[in-house]
């Protein structure tokens, strides 16, 4: 029986990411439904004993070890689970996945989604921080397909995707017509990438079960 990793999950966050990349490559995972708190972190019972900061996405590997942080555990699948690399590549890799990390996920999505966030800082997400993120991005994406430039999605693009959901969903108006809404597009085309999202709009949309 192969090793088995087990992928800590709560419904429509970046850990949808890792499940496309884990998908992609056949590697044998479960998945654990967890569920968000106050501040973004995990009520369920028992999980902060496991990892202290009670966010997802958490990754045992089938050794045991537990990885956190969502960077990591992409940089880590990538280079287990993934295509060989040069140094340059890796570090572009990096670069972006650190990029969108904190200029978007933790800049701009973070307050936007995030019910405790003061208004003041929804709004400078949106006036002061997100144009010049959109603009990166459609720099890039406008002159190639993926952020590393070739063809084939890195752990990159999988995190962009999701981040790219939630754009979507809170400024249409801002993603419509772009190199970004051309790009997920090209993403939701991919079986790989389209199955996990739809998995977690259903646990977003499914009725509370009764007691």
């Amino acid at each position: 029986m192969p090793a088995t990793h087990t992928l800590y999950v709560a419904p429509m966050t970046c850990a949808i990411a890792v499940q496309a990349h884990l998908l992609r490559h056949a590697v044998a995972f479960e998945l654990e439904w967890l569920e968000r708190g106050p501040s973004r972190r995990i009520q369920t019972a028992g999980y902060a004993l496991q990892n202290r900061k009670a966010k997802v996405p958490a990754l045992r590997l089938p050794d045991g070890e537990l990885l956190t942080e969502v960077v990591a555990i992409l940089a880590h699948l990538d280079e287990t689970h993934g295509p060989d690399r040069s140094s340059r590549e890796r570090r572009r890799l990096l670069e972006w996945l650190s990029f969108v990390a904190t200029e978007l996920h933790q800049a701009v999505l973070g307050p936007t989604f995030d019910p405790e966030s003061p208004a003041d800082a929804k709004l400078d997400a949106e006036k002061r921080l997100l144009g010049p993120v959109l603009d990166q991005l459609q720099a890039q994406l406008g002159e190639h397909p993926t952020l590393l430039g070739g063809n084939d999605p890195s752990v990159a693009d999988l995190y962009l995707m999701w981040a790219g959901l939630l754009l979507r969903y809170r400024w249409p108006e801002r993603v419509d017509g772009t190199a970004l809404e051309r790009f997920n597009r090209r993403m939701w085309d991919l079986d790989w990438v389209r199955e996990p999202v739809l998995v977690h709009r259903a646990r977003v949309q499914a009725p509370p079960a009764r007691e």
